[in-house]
Order: C-alpha cells, then structure tokens, then sequence
C-alpha cells in the first residue's frame, strides 16, 4: 500500500541526520526527530507539546533574536523559502550548554500564510574546541616570542655591561695593590670590589641564560677577578 504525503514526510524527518525541530507561530513544539532527541536529550513525547522554544536556548532571548529575523525576512520580500542561520547556544535536558549553527525557516500553509517555523541545526562543540585549542597554541607560540626577544635583550644588556664591570674590577684591584691608602679607604675599596663581583657573578648568570651558542663566555663567565 503506498503512503500517504504525511506518512512519507514523517519518514523522512525520523531519518534526518541533523537534529530538526518545528514548532508553531507561538513557539510551541509540534515535531521533534530522533536526531534532535541524541542531542539534546529530551524525548520526542516531552518535547512535543510540552516544551516551547524558548526552553532549548540557554538565553530565552537568542529565541526572541531568531524569530525577529525570520519575520524581518518575511517583511522584507525574501520569498517563501528564504532561511536565515544563527550561532546560538541550546541548553540540553541535563543542563549542558551546547553550541550550535541553526538554520531557521518559516513554513507555510496551503494559503501562504505562516503556520511553523523549522529549525536544523549543527553542534558544533568540536569545532569550539578546536577553536579553543588553536587560541591556547597561539598564545603559548606568543608567549615564546615574547621571552625569547627578552632573552636576546638581556644577553645584549649582559654584552654591553661585562667589559665595563670587569675594567672596574680591574681598577679596584689595582688600588687595593697601593700600600699607602688609609685604612678606611682600603675597607671602602674592598666592599665596593664585593659588591661589584656579585653584580658579576649576576650578570654571568644572566649570560648563560642568553648565550645562544654554548661555549661562549661572557668575560666574566669565568667567575670574576681573583682578589
């Protein structure tokens, strides 16, 4: 026995693979395919006149943003067929939130007026998360070059300051040899050679930090002036 246009047409939906919802001119939900019950995990006898739209979305105002563009469509002259797609987020029956790209139509009756509207839609949480991982990978990759142009900085910093530092070592050392100096002059000397051979051994760590090519020293590497 053939089937009727309605049998066939229910056929067809339950075989859909995207999830595919109809709902009336108020928002209330008339079909619900096996599809759209994987998703978002409400059975087809609960969801059908039972849930409106505005229950699937997370925020009851992305149903109130599609309808507007639906019916802007209709007073614009777009035809009978025109649809219109939409990045929203539903909210499943266990309370996930899952995004997804909607395509949304209204349908009409035998007289052309408005009767539902259809909505298919694709999830797309795979594709936020590979989103997510490409942005994470970016801004690691950023975070790379910005600590690498502040190694190359600190190893120019450590060239330019290592031959000054150590001709001041140098010359403290060469004033200490004096025998004539005051005590308390000696004693400044010796503290100023401390605090200058610390800020060598700094720099000479700052220097194997920013060496690029193992092997070269800095004149300092070495560990300072003997005292």
């Amino acid at each position: 026995m053939p089937l009727s246009g309605t049998d066939l047409l229910a056929r067809l939906i339950a075989i859909v693979p995207s999830p595919l919802i109809v709902a009336d001119l108020t928002g209330r939900i008339l079909l619900f395919n096996a599809a759209a019950e994987r998703a978002l995990g409400y059975p087809e006898n609960e969801a059908c006149g039972h849930l409106h739209v505005t229950d699937l979305y997370h925020h009851p105002e992305e149903a109130r943003r599609v309808g507007r563009r639906l019916r802007g469509l209709t007073a614009e002259g777009a035809g009978a067929h025109a649809q219109a797609r939409f990045d929203v987020t539903l909210r499943a029956r266990n309370g996930e939130l899952i995004p997804v790209r909607l395509s949304a139509s209204l349908l009409r009756g035998p007289d052309g007026a408005e009767c539902a509207s259809l909505g298919v839609f694709e999830d797309r949480r795979e594709y936020v998360a590979l989103d997510k991982r490409l942005e994470d990978a970016a801004v690691q990759v950023e975070t790379v070059e910005r600590r690498t142009v502040g190694v190359v900085a600190v190893a120019s910093a450590v060239h330019e300051m290592a031959q000054p530092l150590t001709a001041a070592m140098g010359n403290v050392e060469m004033l200490l040899l004096e025998t004539q100096l005051p005590e308390a002059v000696t004693l400044r000397l010796k503290r100023t050679y401390d605090q200058l051979e610390r800020l060598g051994a700094i720099v000479s760590r700052f220097a194997r930090v920013g060496r690029r090519h193992p092997g070269r020293d800095t004149p300092l590497s070495g560990g300072g002036m003997a005292g």
